[in-house]
């Protein structure tokens, strides 16, 4: 593991496994928004996996060993706080670390939450870039999992968004198809369940979608056409805009080749 100062005790952030390996543009958005925002952090520099996608998997025995070997390594780094943009870690650090070892203290938030908190203190000047209709797509981790709905829609209308409920909206928000390793247990269910979606928001003609689920927002990518008329957008790709921060530019979505490398890297996991 990389050198981490053991006298400082300041937040970790841990992107998730997912965006590390996918969506580093994410990553590195995320970065200079906290950068911005005066938001103290440090980076593990080398891989750190929270066990999630054991878990999901069925290996319970594994994700815990992993659990148990995590916590030895924060709590030895001087780590008080994790803040991860993952719904994944975030569902799996302040939910399932709690089960598995009741001495787990470390303090668990979604980025959103000190990104909004930093907003508000700071009276940071936004440009309002976006007035007009967006609709903001909770996923399943992040909405009904973790109870994470208000703080996401709070930041936005903050920065100039006249957001839009569709019919089925926070604990009744339907299912993308991203989530429990679909995409590779079952790739044509998990589209078929991303078209379903797709066809809903085009029913009550959404044109603009936000997501601060890196999967789901991957995965509507994956599955959107340019028929459809609908734009997706990864949460700080909009925070980077409001901010006056150059966002990273989305790298080249070559999907099937992706799909197989994870689908390949996943085997070797389990």
């Amino acid at each position: 593991m990389a050198l981490f100062n053991l006298f400082e005790r300041e937040n970790l952030y841990i992107p998730g496994c997912f965006s590390e390996a996918y969506l580093r543009n994410i990553v590195r958005n995320y970065e200079r928004i906290m950068k911005k925002l005066d938001i103290r952090f440090r980076r593990f520099s080398d891989f750190f996996c929270c066990g999630a996608i054991l878990e999901e998997a069925g290996y319970e025995k594994q994700a815990r060993k992993l659990a148990k070997e995590n916590h030895e390594l924060l709590v030895t780094k001087g780590v008080i706080r994790v803040i991860t943009s993952c719904p994944n870690c975030f569902r799996m650090f302040s939910q399932n670390y709690k089960d598995m070892m009741p001495n787990w203290e470390i303090k668990t938030q979604f980025i959103l939450e000190p990104i909004l908190e930093a907003l508000k203190n700071k009276n940071t000047k936004l440009g309002t870039y976006f007035n007009e209709p967006a609709v903001y797509y909770g996923s399943c981790y992040l909405s009904r999992y973790s109870n994470f709905y208000d703080i996401p829609r709070e930041i936005l209308k903050l920065i100039g968004f006249h957001l839009v409920e569709i019919q089925n909206n926070h604990d009744e928000s339907l299912c993308c198809g991203s989530c429990g390793n679909l995409p590779l247990i079952d790739s044509e269910l998990s589209k078929k369940i991303a078209k379903d979606f797709i066809s809903d928001l085009k029913r009550q003609k959404v044109k603009k979608v936000i997501t601060a689920d890196s999967r789901a927002f991957k995965h509507l990518l994956s599955n959107i056409t340019k028929e459809d008329g609908i734009e997706v957008f990864e949460f700080s790709e909009v925070l980077c805009e409001a901010l006056g921060i150059k966002r990273e530019a989305r790298e080249k979505d070559e999907n099937n080749e992706e799909q197989q490398k994870e689908k390949q890297q996943n085997e070797l996991i389990t």
